[in-house]
């Protein structure tokens, strides 16, 4: 997840910032966006010497498509007022960049990781269902397949705990990392 989010982020604020690497990036946006990553499960399998760095490769892409849209968003919205500002103060364009438009856009970048921890998280257990031999979504179906339906309803309890738990971990750096907003954003 977190090359996911890492590669997504730096996507969405490359083509939020630049209009020619927007012009070539946005297709591919528009071409892998509506496809979820489930669907790319078999081509994967195919592509890739194992099942373990496909499934890699599916949930990186299940997080870099949200992370890359709202941050793009996020860094598009910023109002020019800011920009005008800074520059009017000297600012260069790595300090426009860094300091102004990222922070401003950071409640959108947050948004777009909480969904993909969400799209994550769920191709994670389809690609464990999938082909890989061990992890969360393999013992679902062996499970299943063992009649062992105790096994199966503690395996989903401790996947609900586990998701809860990182959404509750983002809240937490969402929280530290904006607390300039509190007052400003209804929490």
């Amino acid at each position: 997840m977190a090359v996911g989010a890492i590669t997504g982020f730096i996507a969405g604020v490359a083509i939020g910032w630049s209009r020619s690497i927007g012009y070539w990036l946005h297709p591919v946006l528009r071409i892998l966006g509506p496809v979820p990553s489930t669907a790319l499960l078999p081509l994967c399998f195919f592509l890739f010497p194992s099942s373990w760095s496909a499934s890699v490769f599916l949930i990186a892409l299940a997080t870099w498509f949200p992370v890359t849209v709202l941050t793009w968003s996020g860094v598009s919205s910023v109002d020019k007022a800011y920009y005008d500002v800074a520059r009017t103060l000297g600012a260069k364009q790595r300090f426009l960049i860094f300091k102004v438009a990222i922070p401003a856009a950071l409640p959108h970048v947050f948004v777009g990781l909480f969904m993909g921890l969400g799209a994550s998280f769920s191709t994670l257990v389809v690609a464990e269902m999938m082909g890989v031999k061990s992890g969360i979504g393999w013992y679902l179906q062996w499970a299943q397949g063992w009649a062992a339906y105790a096994n199966m309803y503690a395996a989903l309890l401790i996947m609900a705990m586990a998701c809860s738990g990182l959404i509750s971990g983002l809240f937490l750096i969402r929280d530290r990392l904006l607390a300039w907003q509190q007052g400003a954003m209804k929490w």
